[in-house]
């Protein structure tokens, strides 16, 4: 097993909740209410992603 490292970037939205991009992951965005829940979603778009 190995351990790949991404930068990420935050983006807060004006609704509220923050945008997440994965800039080496092109098209690899998910959005989550709270920063507790972006991580999680970003897993799921990741392994979708990577598949």
């Amino acid at each position: 097993m190995f351990n790949l490292q991404y930068n990420i970037v935050l983006k807060p939205e004006k609704e509220g909740g923050y945008t997440v991009i994965v800039p080496s992951l092109p098209g690899c965005v998910s959005y989550g209410k709270k920063l507790t829940t972006y991580k999680y979603m970003l897993l799921l778009k990741y392994y979708k992603f990577v598949g």
